[in-house]
This record gives C-alpha cells, structure tokens and sequence, in this order.
C-alpha cells in the first residue's frame, strides 16, 4: 500500500514545528514532528521512545507513538525505512486510512530515503524563513544551548547567511530533480497571512481549507520531537517571532551578500504577501 505523506522541508529554527502544528487542526492531517529524528535515535528497538507528546501525554500513553514503538520493540533490527513505513501503517490503523500524516523531519537524508526507500506519495512544503530571522535565531539559539550545556557550533552572522543560501538552494534543486509535488512559502507569510496560506497550502493538498487550523489549540498533532512550543499549548494563536527587528547581527551579511538577499526576496515572500522590509 502506498500512503500518501506531507513533508516539510526547511532549515532548523524556521517554523517547521508551527507548521506541523497547524496542520494538525486539519480534519484530515495528523502532524507527527520529527519523525526521523524519533526513528533514529530508538536504536535500542523502541525503548528509547520517551518524553511528552503535544497531544498532551507522555510517548507511553500516546494512543500514536506506543503502539509504533510496541511495532519496533517486535523488529528491533528493522531498519530505518521499514520503521518508517511502521509510523505511517500506524497512522492508518488509529486515525483511519484518509488521513495524512505530516512529517516535520526537515533535511533533505529523510527527504530522499522517503522518496527513494519508503516508497509514499510524496507532497512537499518548502519552508523558508527570511535569512535575516534566521540568523538571529541561530545566534540565539547557539547561546541559549552553551548556557544548558549543550555543545552547539556556533555560526558567524555571515556564516549563517552562506549556510542558509547553500541548504535552501540544495533543496530548491533536489525539488525540480524529483519533480516532487512541492509547495512553497515563508515563515513570515505562515504569521502574517495565515488564512490565505492556509487556503492555498489546503488547495495544494487537495483539501477543504477549516479555519479550525487557525487555532493552534485545536491541532491534534502528535509532535514528539521538535520546537518546544509543542509543549506550549497555551499559545494557541499564531503570532511572529519579530525579536530579529531589535537585532542587528543580520546587518552586515545584508549588506554584504546582495546575492542572497535577492534569493531571500524572492521566496520566502514567494506568494505575493508582501511585506515592507522583504528588500
């Protein structure tokens, strides 16, 4: 059986998981977040399935993600493409065979192994975040995990606009290679102009838009790893990350790379939302 499958495709920090979050609102969607990175990080055969869910229970009580890693636990060795075809054979079984599942994985490995060895019908959605915001958020973000800890590479301002530039026009290319079914939009026209998005991404899909999606609230997603706003549902409207207008790490690159601030205008702002400081 062939399930057809919605992936977004994006760099980190670019608003996959809100995406997936308001998909989720749909009737006929079920986002389920980073699914290779819940895939690949059960390597001990499903025990590692751990953690909260955004449909508000922890992983063993998920009537999603339980049952998936009982499946793994009884394959422990399956490998990466079987355990995926697992996740969306479970879909099918819990919420029903006309319901679409979501995958948030964002890079283009899982991109290519579901194309190449799952074997679903792919429909892609190209997010992309305006270079400026996501420079900003990638240095906030690099500080925020040396603080817990973490280890992070740290990107410069300028090295984070080249490495914007380089991944989205990989994926631009991997797109019309496919010759995927692919929708395109930016991060600033998801928050800024929610409802007409949210039409045309539905149109794409070949579904009804429901302005239900318009309330993170209502999502039913079972987002196990991503954005930690999956734990947030207090904040169910949409809004904009605009804390990059009181930065100016951006600058610079800005101006120095005319070049990809073309590119950044022409398809993060690619579905005529305009916006004042899209130049």
């Amino acid at each position: 059986m062939t399930y057809p499958v919605v992936f977004i495709a994006s760099l980190g920090h670019s608003g996959s998981t809100l995406l997936d979050l308001v998909l989720g609102g749909h009737s006929r969607l079920v986002g389920l977040g980073e699914v290779a990175s819940v895939l690949t990080s059960a390597s001990d055969g499903g025990r590692s399935f751990t953690g909260d869910c955004s449909c508000g229970q922890d992983a063993a009580s998920c009537p999603l993600w339980s049952e998936v890693a009982r499946r793994i636990q009884a394959d422990p060795h399956a490998p990466l493409a079987h355990r995926y075809r697992i996740v969306f054979e479970t879909v099918a079984a819990v919420f029903g065979p006309d319901v679409m599942p979501v995958d948030s994985s964002k890079y283009l490995p899982w991109l290519r192994l579901l194309r190449d060895e799952v074997g679903v019908d792919l429909r892609v959605l190209f997010l992309l975040k305006d270079v400026r915001n996501f420079t900003s958020s990638e240095v906030e973000a690099a500080v925020r995990k040396r603080g817990e800890g973490q280890r992070r590479r740290r990107l410069s301002p300028l090295g984070a606009f080249a490495y914007w530039y380089r991944h989205n026009r990989a994926v631009e290319q991997f797109l019309r290679d496919s010759q995927l079914p692919t929708f395109q939009l930016g991060y600033e026209e998801l928050c800024l102009a929610a409802e007409p998005i949210m039409r045309e991404i539905c149109q794409f899909l070949g579904l009804a838009f429901e302005p239900a999606m318009l309330e993170r609230s209502s999502s039913r997603s079972h987002v196990l790893r991503g954005n930690r706003m999956r734990r947030q549902p207090e904040k169910a409207a949409i809004t904009y990350d605009h804390r990059w207008f009181m930065r100016r790490d951006w600058l610079l690159p800005s101006l120095l790379c005319p070049r990809i601030m073309r590119y950044n205008r022409d398809h993060v702002y690619s579905n005529g939302i305009d916006a004042t400081w899209s130049r």
